[in-house]
C-alpha cells in the first residue's frame, strides 16, 4: 500500500484508540488534517516528527457539557479546551444559548445573556453578527476556533424569540412560531434540541410547549 505524504507523524507512544481494546504501541501518520495510518511508520517520510516516548496518544475528547457558544468565537485559540486534549465542544446547553435573536426581542435576549444567567463572557457593545441559527453556524464555519464546535438547539431563547420573558402557556401561533425556530435549527445543522426546566424562562413553560 502507497502511503501519502505524511504532515505529521507522532512516534514510540502507547496509543488508546477509544475503541474498548488494550493499549498498545503505534506510530501515528497524519496526512492533510486527518489520521491516515496507525503503525510501525519509523520509515515512513513525514514533514514534522513528533516524539511521544513515555506518553498516552489518544482521540481528541469531546465535551459535552459547555456553555461556551459565545466564548469560543471571542478567544479561538480555545487554549484552555487544548490543554486538556478536547477538540469537540457542544454548546446550547441546558436550554441556554445565544440564538436565534428576533428583532422583536432582541433586547431581551441581549439582557438575558449579560445577566450572567448563561456562563460566560458577554462583552458591552457587541454587535452579534447573526439572528438565525444558519446565520450563526455560517458566522462560524467563516471565523473556526481551533477546535471544532457542535450545537443544540436550546430552548430559552426560542421561546424568548417568540414570547420575550412572558410568562403563561403559548398559544397556538406562538407554538406554530417555536416548532419552525427549532425546525430552523436542526436544517442549519444542530444536533438536538436541550431544555432547562429549572432556570428561566424554562421555569416559565407547561408541558404541553415541551412536547410540540
Amino acid at each position: 500500500m502507497k502511503l501519502p505524504m505524511l504532515n505529521i507523524k507522532i512516534v514510540n507512544g502507547t496509543v488508546v484508540d477509544g475503541t474498548g481494546k488494550k493499549a498498545y504501541s503505534a506510530d501515528i501518520g497524519i496526512a492533510d488534517d486527518r489520521i491516515a495510518v496507525i503503525g510501525d511508520l519509523k520509515h515512513v517520510a513525514s514533514r514534522i516528527t513528533l516524539d511521544a516516548a513515555g506518553k498516552i496518544v489518544a482521540p481528541g475528547f469531546i465535551d459535552m457539557h459547555t456553555h461556551s457558544d459565545l466564548s469560543m468565537l471571542l478567544d479561538d485559540t480555545a487554549d484552555s479546551m487544548l490543554r486538556n486534549g478536547v477538540t469537540t465542544n457542544l454548546c446550547g446547553n441546558c436550554g441556554e444559548g445565544i440564538v436565534p435573536i428576533s428583532a422583536e426581542y432582541q433586547d431581551v435576549m441581549v439582557q438575558y445573556m449579560r445577566s450572567g444567567v448563561i456562563p460566560g463572557n458577554y462583552p458591552d457593545g457587541y454587535e452579534y453578527p447573526w439572528s438565525t441559527f444558519q446565520e450563526y453556524h455560517d458566522y462560524i464555519r467563516r471565523n473556526p476556533p481551533l477546535i471544532n464546535m457542535a450545537s443544540l438547539v436550546a430552548h430559552g431563547p426560542i421561546r424568548m424569540s417568540v414570547m420575550g420573558m412572558g410568562k403563561g402557556a403559548a398559544d397556538e401561533r406562538q407554538l406554530d412560531h417555536m416548532r419552525a425556530l427549532v425546525r430552523e435549527g436542526m436544517e442549519a445543522g444542530a444536533f438536538g434540541l436541550s431544555t432547562g426546566l429549572a432556570y428561566s424562562p424554562g421555569d416559565l413553560v407547561d408541558q404541553r410547549e415541551i412536547l410540540e
